[in-house]
C-alpha cells in the first residue's frame, strides 16, 4: 500500500481502484495520505514488537 501511495504521488494522473482506496484509507476520511502511511507503520511497528490488537483497535485505542 506505502508503495501505491508514493506512485500516487509521484504521477498527478495515477489514481488508486476502489478496492485499493478502501484498503488503504485505514483513517476513512475519504483519501489516501500521509496520515493513512504513518497509522500502516505505526501498526507494523506495533505488531512487529508483539502487539496483537487489530488494526481498527489499534486506531482507535
Amino acid at each position: 500500500m506505502l508503495s501505491l501511495y508514493a506512485e500516487q504521488q509521484i504521477a498527478s494522473d495515477y489514481m488508486l481502484s476502489e478496492s485499493q482506496l478502501a484498503c488503504g484509507d485505514v483513517n476513512k476520511d475519504g483519501h489516501v495520505d500521509s496520515l493513512d502511511a504513518s497509522d500502516i507503520l505505526s501498526y507494523y511497528s506495533y505488531v512487529q514488537t508483539g502487539g496483537t490488537d487489530s488494526l481498527d483497535n489499534f486506531l482507535n485505542s
